[in-house]
């Protein structure tokens, strides 16, 4: 088998450290590192505890929590702009959660590291935060939708999005390395886990991924037995700002959950965890020399196809940067100006669905002239507006047709409720009337 260090060098390509301890405020918390276990000690956590820097960022009576985990190319100083977005965009509180040797974090990057971390992230939010579990949503992009698949496994979770997700990691090593991708360890398994996830799951992959193959999303898709959507943007790659298009990323968020939501309790956080005192000394970046690059690590012995196979996937870019645009503010019905035109606004619920939070969105942008995009993004006069293709749970998914059938013949998005253990059964049948499983 090829050795774990080298595998994490190619699948962690740490970036610089964008940030320090001091940058956030009190939107840095310390996580206490307790790996797959509930906590062993009473009251606060002993200061001495190895803790994990992560970026809490709270709305207002918000319901839901999103434990969000990034790319193997960024930071929390990186991923900060895009988490805020969900905040506000979606009104909900975001957890981001860093990995070992990147940002502040000691460590070194591995999956096992990884995954430690995603297990002592969500039991501070159950435990120390107090939230509960029907009100917790996981996201993973990229690398970081191992992680997610595994917390989704292992907890019952209001929701679970992935983001150019893969089958395993010896799968996408088959990819680029063919048979002797039986060399490499099959770790996060995803495609093991898929069909044992009972959580609603939304999928995003574009088609024009050059780094992990649409065909591992549409697989897993295959493999999920609880309620799903599968979302393939034509034109979307691998590295692609996700809110670029608005049918890439935010529409289905918004039509697959039951987004926003809110309660009569604010979140909070424990005095303890924004103590920076708990994220002194230890938590000093893993320094790294030329002895532990990738190219060192190979082996000479390595057989010569594996070894150049090897050379050229590391690093795997990931993640061009780009500013997020401004949050759409959704009026509702009361705020439309008299004079809104109902025919533009007929016009675009055929492209957005039925939903109400949407049926009245673009007539009064276009007539205020919000200013966000030009042209505006919500008239159909512009290509902002673009069908995607999407499969429910309930639809068999056909043969991948060209982008010019999917263009041409677009399906709609699945408008269903969200999966809550304490609905009773006629919610349960009026889910099924929507669409819902």
């Amino acid at each position: 088998m090829l050795p774990q260090t080298i595998i994490s060098k190619i699948l962690f390509p740490v970036p610089a450290a964008t940030y320090a301890a001091e940058d956030f405020g009190k939107e840095l918390v310390w996580i206490p590192k307790r790996g797959s276990a509930p906590r062993s000690w009473s009251g606060e956590p002993p200061v001495d505890l190895e803790h994990i820097p992560c970026l809490l960022l709270r709305y207002p009576s918000a319901r839901f929590v999103i434990i969000y985990f990034h790319s193997n190319a960024e930071d929390l100083g990186l991923c900060r702009p895009f988490c805020q977005f969900l905040r506000d965009q979606f009104q909900v509180h975001v957890l981001a959660v860093e990995y070992p040797g990147y940002g502040i974090c000691s460590g070194t990057p591995c999956p096992e590291g990884v995954t430690e971390h995603a297990h002592s992230a969500m039991y501070f939010v159950m435990e120390d935060l107090s939230w509960p579990w029907d009100s917790i949503k996981v996201m993973g992009r990229s690398i970081g939708t191992g992680p997610a698949m595994d917390l989704a496994l292992n907890f019952s979770l209001a929701g679970l999005i992935l983001i150019s997700p893969f089958m395993s990691i010896q799968e996408l090593f088959r990819d680029r390395i063919g048979a002797l991708a039986s060399l490499v360890q099959d770790i996060f398994a995803n495609n093991q886990k898929a069909p044992e996830i009972r959580c609603p799951t939304l999928i995003i992959h574009g088609q024009k991924d050059g780094i992990v193959s649409v065909e591992h999303g549409r697989q897993l898709f295959q493999l999920l037995k609880s309620r799903k959507l599968l979302v393939l943007p034509p034109d979307m790659e691998h590295n692609s700002n996700l809110l670029f298009n608005i049918q890439y990323f935010i529409l289905p968020m918004f039509q697959f959950f039951s987004l926003p939501d809110y309660v009569f309790q604010d979140l909070s956080v424990p005095d303890w965890a924004l103590d920076p005192e708990r994220g002194r000394g230890g938590h000093t970046r893993t320094s790294t020399d030329s002895s532990s690059s990738l190219p060192a690590l190979l082996d000479a012995k390595l057989p010569e196809r594996l070894r150049s196979a090897l050379e050229a996937m590391a690093p795997v870019p990931e993640l061009a940067l780009s500013p997020p645009p401004p949050v759409r503010q959704l009026p509702s019905k009361d705020s439309l100006p008299e004079d809104a035109s109902a025919g533009v606004a007929h016009d675009v619920v055929g492209v957005l669905g039925s939903g109400g939070y949407f049926r009245n969105m673009c007539a009064p942008m276009r007539l205020a002239n919000c200013g966000l995009a030009d042209p505006c993004c919500f008239s159909k006069q512009t290509s902002t507006i673009a069908t995607l293709p999407t499969f429910s749970a309930k639809e068999a998914r056909p043969p991948a047709p060209s982008d010019e059938e999917l263009l041409a013949k677009p399906k709609p998005f699945v408008s269903a409720k969200p999966h809550r253990p304490s609905e009773s059964s006629a919610a349960g049948a009026d889910s099924e009337k929507s669409g819902g499983m």
